[in-house]
C-alpha cells in the first residue's frame, strides 16, 4: 500500500462481548470452541486486531472502571449485561482506579424513560462503594487466559486498553512469556497505565498513543513518552483518537483569539498548502470551532507545530506508521 501511495486500514473490533462471550451471574455464555471458531471467522473477514474488553465484564475479564456520570451509567450496563453491578476492591498499584458510582433511584427513573430495558433495576438495591479510588475486583479468567494464548498463536494483535488493572497485569505476563507485542491504541482511556506497565509494553515492542488535546498539551504528551525510547527500536508516538459518543475532541484554545492558527498553513513537510476546511455551506476554523470533526486534524497538527516542542512532537507523530508496521512484524515473526 505504501509503494502504491494508498491508505492502508487495519480492521479491528472493540466490543464488550468478543465472540458473544458474555457472562451472567458469573456463568460464561461461551466455551473454548466458541473462541477458536470466532478467531477463525474473524480472520476470514480480514480482522487483525481485537479488544478483549470494553465497558462491561465478560467471560474473559473484568473491565476497567470509568469515573463520574459515565462510570455510573456503564455500571447499569454491567448490571443488565451480567446480572451484577461492578465488584470493586483495592487497586494493584498506586495511582490506578476510579471512584466507582451507581445511579441514584431517581436517576434510574430518568434512565428508564429513555431505556425501558432498565425498568427491573428500579426496585433493586443500588450498591454503595467506599470513598476513594477503587479497581474492578475481577481479573483475567481461565477462559480469558486461553483467549490470549489463542490470539497470540493466530498472530492477532491484542488491544489492552479497557482491561481491568488485574487483567492487564496478567496479559502483560503472558505476552512477556511469549515475547509478543501488545497495542494500547487509546492509552489511559479505560484504566490508566503506570510507568512500570508502559516500560513493559515498550520492552515487548508494543506501542502506546497520545490522545487528542489542545496543541500545547498534545505536544507535551507526545514528548513525555520519549522516556520510554530504546536505541534498539524505532520509536514513535501514534495519535489514538478514540472518537465516539462518549469521547470528546479538543475545543478552541482559550488564547486562540490573541494567538490564532494562521490560515492558510502548510503541511508538516511543507508540500501542501491548506486553507479552512469546508463541508457543504459550512467553513470551519480551528480557532473558533476546535476539532469539530476529523477534517480538522490537519489544523490541530499545524497548531501543535507552532507551540514549544511542537516540531519535535510532530516528528514523532509522523514516524508512527512505521512504528506500527514494525510492531506488527514482530508479532508475525514469532
Amino acid at each position: 500500500m505504501i509503494r502504491r501511495g494508498r491508505l492502508a486500514v487495519v480492521i479491528g473490533i472493540e466490543s464488550s462481548n468478543l465472540f458473544g462471550c458474555s457472562e451472567f451471574r458469573d456463568r460464561p455464555q461461551c466455551a473454548r470452541r466458541d473462541i477458536d471458531r470466532g478467531i477463525a471467522m474473524y480472520k476470514r473477514l480480514g480482522v487483525r486486531s481485537v479488544f478483549v474488553a470494553h465497558w462491561t465484564d465478560n467471560a474473559f475479564t473484568g473491565a476497567a472502571l470509568e469515573g463520574g456520570d459515565k462510570g455510573a451509567f456503564i455500571n447499569v450496563f454491567n448490571k443488565l449485561q451480567t446480572g451484577s453491578y461492578f465488584q470493586t476492591g483495592p487497586c494493584p498499584k498506586p495511582g490506578q482506579g476510579e471512584e466507582p458510582a451507581a445511579l441514584e433511584p431517581f436517576e434510574l427513573q430518568v434512565l428508564v424513560s429513555y431505556f425501558p430495558t432498565a425498568t427491573p433495576l428500579v426496585d433493586e438495591a443500588v450498591p454503595t462503594y467506599p470513598p476513594g479510588k477503587q479497581c474492578n475486583a475481577k481479573g483475567l479468567t481461565k477462559l480469558g487466559a486461553y483467549l490470549i494464548r489463542r490470539l497470540i498463536a493466530n498472530l492477532m494483535l491484542i488491544e489492552v486498553d479497557h482491561l481491568s488493572e488485574r487483567a492487564r497485569e496478567r496479559v502483560l505476563q503472558i505476552a512477556a512469556q511469549r515475547r509478543y507485542p501488545l497495542v494500547s491504541s487509546h492509552t489511559h482511556t479505560g484504566g490508566r497505565w503506570t510507568t512500570g506497565e508502559l516500560r513493559r509494553l515498550y520492552r515487548l515492542g508494543g506501542i502506546a498513543t497520545a490522545r487528542p488535546a489542545q496543541a500545547a498539551e498534545l505536544a507535551a504528551t507526545v514528548l513525555g513518552l520519549r522516556s520510554y525510547r530504546s536505541r534498539r527500536r524505532h520509536f514513535a508516538v501514534p495519535l489514538g483518537t478514540d472518537t465516539g459518543g462518549f469521547s470528546t475532541l479538543p475545543g478552541p484554545r482559550p488564547d486562540a483569539a490573541e494567538d490564532p492558527l494562521t490560515y492558510p498553513f502548510r503541511s508538516f513537510r511543507g508540500r501542501v498548502e491548506l486553507s479552512r476546511q469546508r463541508s457543504g455551506q459550512r467553513t470551519y476554523d480551528l480557532n473558533a470551532d476546535g476539532v469539530a470533526h476529523y477534517g480538522l486534524y490537519p489544523d490541530l497538527l499545524a497548531d501543535v507545530g507552532t507551540h514549544r516542542g511542537g516540531r519535535r512532537a510532530l516528528r514523532l507523530l509522523f514516524r508512527s506508521t512505521e512504528a506500527y508496521l514494525r510492531m506488527w512484524r514482530r508479532a508475525l515473526r514469532r
